[in-house]
């Protein structure tokens, strides 16, 4: 696969064209199976492995949503959407995205004495589960038209050693580069049957399957490569 192709920064939004769905969660019906695989080079197992970690992740996301608005938790809640906002569009969910860059932008204007309960807020956080559900159904019907049957991907372990691997990865990483994804998955298979294996390399492939780059990056810098000779 083309590493450069599968650079893929999220979408450029702003307020005049943030809100690209209404609220029925109704999604871009333009979006093409080419224009959805045109950031990953039109690999389609791949975009299938991706969006295998993405769905399991939004799941997660969406109920954590659920219960932070139900705390009132607004700073874990910033946190949550700014994530799956990123991760969303790293994706190709632009629906998904820019609904919740509307909501983002909304929580952030809140004040100290605003509630999480106001209605504004309510319906934001309703429409971006209502997108969430009805992209992640268009997505998989575009995907059911590919000729390419779906396989199943298991990596081999990489010839290079785990430090290699991990320079790799952090250049990737820095670069925003969906290529980390199966790197890491070499590096998983590679230290399959180590029991060695300390805890913070764990943390960084989880990181990296969660499409959370950042966190990847910041535990990375935390790990001693001098440990992997």
């Amino acid at each position: 696969m083309n590493a450069d192709k599968k650079h893929v920064n999220p979408p450029k939004v702003d307020s005049a064209c943030a809100q690209s769905s209404d609220d029925n969660g109704s999604t871009n019906t333009s979006m093409t199976l080419d224009s959805l695989l045109k950031p990953f080079a039109g690999n389609v197992q791949f975009y299938r492995r991706l969006l295998t970690i993405f769905q399991a992740n939004l799941t997660e996301q969406l109920l954590t949503i659920d219960t932070l608005m139900s705390l009132g938790d607004s700073k874990a809640l910033l946190v949550t959407v700014h994530t799956l906002k990123g991760t969303s569009g790293t994706a190709g969910f632009a629906s998904l995205h820019h609904a919740l860059y509307d909501f983002e932008l909304a929580l952030k204007q809140l004040s100290d004495y605003d509630s999480l309960n106001a209605p504004h807020i309510v319906n934001l956080a309703k429409h971006v589960a209502a997108v969430a559900h009805t992209e992640l159904n268009d997505i998989n019907a575009l995907l059911a038209t590919s000729n390419e049957q779906t396989a199943t991907h298991t990596s081999s372990a990489s010839t290079l050693g785990i430090q290699p691997l991990l320079k790799t990865l952090k250049q990737q990483l820095i670069d925003n580069n969906l290529d980390a994804i199966e790197l890491c998955q070499q590096l998983q298979a590679n230290t399959a049957n180590n029991s060695a294996i300390k805890p913070e390399l764990s943390a960084l492939i989880d990181a990296v399957e969660q499409l959370d780059f950042s966190q990847a990056l910041h535990i990375l810098a935390t790990i001693d490569l001098a440990d992997y000779d």
